[in-house]
Protein backbone atom coordinates (compact mmCIF):
# COMPACT_ATOMS: atom_id res chain seq x y z
CA UNK A 1 0.00 0.00 0.00
CA UNK A 2 2.70 2.12 0.83
CA UNK A 3 4.73 2.22 -2.69
CA UNK A 4 0.88 3.28 -4.22
CA UNK A 5 0.34 5.70 -1.79
CA UNK A 6 3.65 7.53 -2.73
CA UNK A 7 2.96 7.47 -6.38
CA UNK A 8 -0.33 8.62 -6.29
CA UNK A 9 1.17 11.46 -3.91
CA UNK A 10 3.76 12.63 -6.21
CA UNK A 11 0.97 13.12 -8.77
CA UNK A 12 -0.77 15.37 -6.41
CA UNK A 13 -3.66 13.54 -6.15
CA UNK A 14 -6.10 14.39 -2.93
CA UNK A 15 -7.94 11.23 -3.24
CA UNK A 16 -5.05 9.32 -1.54
CA UNK A 17 -5.36 11.74 0.77
CA UNK A 18 -8.01 9.60 2.61
CA UNK A 19 -5.86 6.52 2.47
CA UNK A 20 -3.11 8.24 4.31
CA UNK A 21 -5.71 9.25 6.78
CA UNK A 22 -6.42 5.57 7.11
CA UNK A 23 -3.20 4.29 7.03
CA UNK A 24 -1.22 6.38 9.64
CA UNK A 25 -3.85 8.15 11.80
CA UNK A 26 -3.74 5.46 14.70
CA UNK A 27 0.08 5.56 14.41
CA UNK A 28 -0.04 9.28 14.50
CA UNK A 29 -2.34 9.74 17.57
CA UNK A 30 -0.04 7.37 19.91
CA UNK A 31 3.01 9.46 18.41
CA UNK A 32 1.59 12.42 19.41
CA UNK A 33 0.39 11.72 22.55
CA UNK A 34 3.80 10.46 23.31
CA UNK A 35 5.57 13.64 22.80
CA UNK A 36 2.41 15.88 24.48
CA UNK A 37 1.14 13.63 27.32
CA UNK A 38 -2.63 14.73 26.93
CA UNK A 39 -5.56 12.76 24.86
CA UNK A 40 -7.02 16.17 24.23
CA UNK A 41 -4.05 18.00 22.53
CA UNK A 42 -2.70 14.61 21.37
CA UNK A 43 -6.11 14.64 18.97
CA UNK A 44 -5.83 18.51 18.14
CA UNK A 45 -1.97 17.91 16.98
CA UNK A 46 -2.91 14.96 14.59
CA UNK A 47 -6.24 16.53 13.49
CA UNK A 48 -3.68 19.74 12.57
CA UNK A 49 -1.33 17.50 10.53
CA UNK A 50 -3.46 16.30 8.58
CA UNK A 51 -5.18 19.42 7.63
CA UNK A 52 -1.76 20.63 6.94
CA UNK A 53 -1.93 17.33 4.52
CA UNK A 54 -4.98 18.25 3.41
CA UNK A 55 -3.67 21.93 2.12
CA UNK A 56 -0.57 20.63 0.82
CA UNK A 57 -1.92 18.74 -1.46
CA UNK A 58 -4.42 20.92 -2.67
CA UNK A 59 -1.73 23.43 -3.63
CA UNK A 60 -0.42 20.81 -6.06
CA UNK A 61 3.39 20.73 -4.54
CA UNK A 62 4.44 17.07 -4.56
CA UNK A 63 5.49 15.42 -1.43
CA UNK A 64 7.98 12.31 -2.46
CA UNK A 65 7.50 10.53 1.01
CA UNK A 66 4.19 10.99 2.70
CA UNK A 67 4.81 9.16 5.79
CA UNK A 68 8.35 11.49 6.79
CA UNK A 69 6.34 13.88 5.53
CA UNK A 70 3.29 13.82 8.35
CA UNK A 71 6.05 12.79 10.71
CA UNK A 72 7.80 15.32 10.48
CA UNK A 73 4.76 17.66 10.31
CA UNK A 74 3.24 16.44 13.77
CA UNK A 75 6.79 16.54 15.67
CA UNK A 76 6.93 20.19 14.56
CA UNK A 77 3.22 20.77 15.95
CA UNK A 78 3.92 18.76 18.94
CA UNK A 79 7.24 20.93 19.42
CA UNK A 80 5.06 24.25 18.78
CA UNK A 81 2.68 22.94 21.68
CA UNK A 82 5.30 22.30 24.32
CA UNK A 83 7.33 25.32 23.91
CA UNK A 84 4.12 27.65 24.32
CA UNK A 85 3.07 25.32 27.24
CA UNK A 86 6.86 24.94 28.38
CA UNK A 87 6.49 20.78 28.76
CA UNK A 88 9.33 19.81 27.26
CA UNK A 89 10.10 17.39 29.66
CA UNK A 90 6.50 15.82 30.61
CA UNK A 91 5.93 12.91 28.84
CA UNK A 92 3.28 10.57 30.05
CA UNK A 93 2.17 6.85 29.78
CA UNK A 94 3.86 5.53 26.31
CA UNK A 95 2.07 2.30 26.12
CA UNK A 96 4.02 0.58 28.59
CA UNK A 97 1.59 -0.52 30.62
CA UNK A 98 1.98 -4.08 32.22
CA UNK A 99 -0.24 -6.82 32.43
CA UNK A 100 -1.84 -7.33 35.65
CA UNK A 101 -2.17 -10.59 36.90
CA UNK A 102 -3.74 -11.60 39.88
CA UNK A 103 -1.08 -13.97 41.08
CA UNK A 104 2.09 -12.01 40.30
CA UNK A 105 1.56 -9.16 42.38
CA UNK A 106 5.51 -8.91 43.57
CA UNK A 107 6.10 -9.07 40.26
CA UNK A 108 4.02 -6.61 38.58
CA UNK A 109 4.93 -3.98 41.48
CA UNK A 110 8.31 -4.14 39.89
CA UNK A 111 7.67 -4.37 36.28
CA UNK A 112 5.64 -0.93 37.68
CA UNK A 113 8.29 0.49 39.26
CA UNK A 114 10.85 -0.14 36.28
CA UNK A 115 8.39 1.14 33.73
CA UNK A 116 8.12 4.55 36.06
CA UNK A 117 11.83 4.56 36.10
CA UNK A 118 11.97 4.47 32.19
CA UNK A 119 9.32 7.18 31.47
CA UNK A 120 11.12 9.37 33.64
CA UNK A 121 14.60 8.89 32.30
CA UNK A 122 12.72 9.51 29.06
CA UNK A 123 10.78 12.74 30.46
CA UNK A 124 14.75 13.91 30.96
CA UNK A 125 15.96 13.20 27.33
CA UNK A 126 15.80 16.71 24.68
CA UNK A 127 13.26 16.37 22.37
CA UNK A 128 14.73 14.74 19.37
CA UNK A 129 16.10 11.80 21.44
CA UNK A 130 12.46 11.40 22.71
CA UNK A 131 11.41 11.55 19.16
CA UNK A 132 14.06 9.58 17.31
CA UNK A 133 13.65 6.54 20.06
CA UNK A 134 9.73 6.76 19.77
CA UNK A 135 10.43 6.65 15.66
CA UNK A 136 13.16 3.30 15.91
CA UNK A 137 10.87 1.52 18.59
CA UNK A 138 7.82 2.46 15.36
CA UNK A 139 9.92 0.71 13.02
CA UNK A 140 10.96 3.43 10.65
CA UNK A 141 13.72 3.23 8.69
CA UNK A 142 16.69 5.03 8.95
CA UNK A 143 15.86 6.99 6.09
CA UNK A 144 12.20 7.94 7.50
CA UNK A 145 13.85 8.82 10.55
CA UNK A 146 16.21 11.04 8.53
CA UNK A 147 13.13 12.67 6.87
CA UNK A 148 11.19 12.82 10.18
CA UNK A 149 14.03 15.16 12.19
CA UNK A 150 15.55 16.41 9.31
CA UNK A 151 19.09 15.15 9.34
CA UNK A 152 21.04 13.07 6.90
CA UNK A 153 20.40 9.51 6.85
CA UNK A 154 23.99 8.50 7.90
CA UNK A 155 23.44 10.77 10.96
CA UNK A 156 20.33 8.66 12.30
CA UNK A 157 22.51 5.97 13.58
CA UNK A 158 24.60 8.34 15.42
CA UNK A 159 22.16 10.09 16.93
CA UNK A 160 20.18 6.97 17.95
CA UNK A 161 23.15 5.39 19.62
CA UNK A 162 23.84 8.88 21.53
CA UNK A 163 20.09 8.55 22.73
CA UNK A 164 19.74 5.61 23.76
CA UNK A 165 23.17 6.05 25.76
CA UNK A 166 21.98 9.37 27.32
CA UNK A 167 18.59 6.82 27.89
CA UNK A 168 21.00 4.24 29.78
CA UNK A 169 23.03 6.61 31.64
CA UNK A 170 19.87 8.06 33.20
CA UNK A 171 18.61 5.05 34.06
CA UNK A 172 21.71 4.05 35.94
CA UNK A 173 21.38 7.10 37.67
CA UNK A 174 18.07 5.93 38.58
CA UNK A 175 18.90 3.33 40.10
CA UNK A 176 21.85 5.02 42.49
CA UNK A 177 19.39 6.90 43.51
Amino acid sequence: MGKKLKKEIRINNLAAFDDLYKEYFNALYRFNYTLVGNVEEALDSTQETFIKLYRQLDTGIEIRDPKAWIYRVAANICYNHLKRKKLFQHIKKANLQPDITPGDIEENLMKKQEIKMLRKAINQLPARDRVILMLYKNGFSTLEIAGVIGVKKNSVGKILARSVEKLSKLIKQGDAR
